[in-house]
């Protein structure tokens, strides 16, 4: 069946893998989903068809959506689609549809989003096998620290207004851009850079999900920010394509 879907999140896993998601209803975003194929991983070269970005942060895309696979909650958005059908997109959304996006899917909180306590130590997690989504937005309230630093990630702490999160970012396009900008800056540069970004900007919105559990933590599914998007846009119309 072939579906459309506005994407939301694009982030970077180990080596070119890569995972996307999105929404499959507008005006009123209302569902989400997390394309996966029904074996192997997504590549980022998937993202292009004849070396166009098809695949790109609030583009409206058509995929040959097939099944729903058993899913092991939190993991609640996978649906696989068929590999051998190439992506195509019909539009890209403008900043004021994507504000407006944004603003209908904000849980207000980081522990609105996954229906299951919020654990800590180390790091933010949930617990494998419990809750009922693993994907939400959140409007920070105030952006204390970005960290731009090889050796642990970059990271953003934040407020949510409740609670202070520090979170790793896996945003496929902002790494793209911390990446590039350290081309001609060191890290410290970068990282203050970023921050004074947030912290001008009029409106933030940070895409919060969960990663998969692993073999050091087989019970848990750890907190990351998986996208994110700034009004006035601090990519200035770029994504990760422009930053190759």
């Amino acid at each position: 069946m072939r579906k459309k879907i506005v994407i939301t999140d694009i982030t970077r896993m180990s080596g070119d893998k890569v995972c996307i998601a999105g929404y499959d209803k507008y005006p009123s975003p209302v569902r989400c989903v997390r394309p996966t194929f029904p074996s192997g991983s997504l590549r980022e070269d998937w993202l292009y068809v004849y070396g166009v970005p098809v695949i790109r942060p609030f583009a409206e895309v058509e995929l040959e959506f097939t099944r729903k696979p058993s899913v092991i909650p939190p993991h609640t958005e996978d649906y696989i689609i068929d590999s051998a059908v190439p992506p195509s997109r019909t539009r890209v959304f403008s900043n004021r549809q994507k504000l407006a996006w944004l603003k209908a899917l904000d849980d207000r909180f980081v522990e609105n989003v996954f229906g299951t306590p919020i654990r800590r130590g180390p790091g933010y997690y949930v617990t494998s096998g419990e809750g009922y989504r693993s994907l939400g937005t959140v409007k920070p309230s105030w952006v204390y620290e970005v960290s731009c630093e090889e050796s642990n990630g970059n990271r953003i702490k934040f407020s949510d207004g409740r609670s202070v999160y520090k979170l790793k970012v896996t945003d496929l396009t902002f790494l793209y851009y911390i990446n590039w900008r350290k081309e001609t800056k060191t890290s410290e540069q970068v990282s203050r850079e970023v921050l004074r970004h947030l912290r001008d900007a009029e409106h933030v919105f940070l895409r919060i999900g969960l990663a998969r559990h692993w073999r050091k933590y087989p019970d848990r599914c750890y907190l990351q920010i998986t996208g994110m998007y700034t009004f006035p846009d601090y990519l200035n119309g770029k994504c990760f394509c422009d930053f190759v």
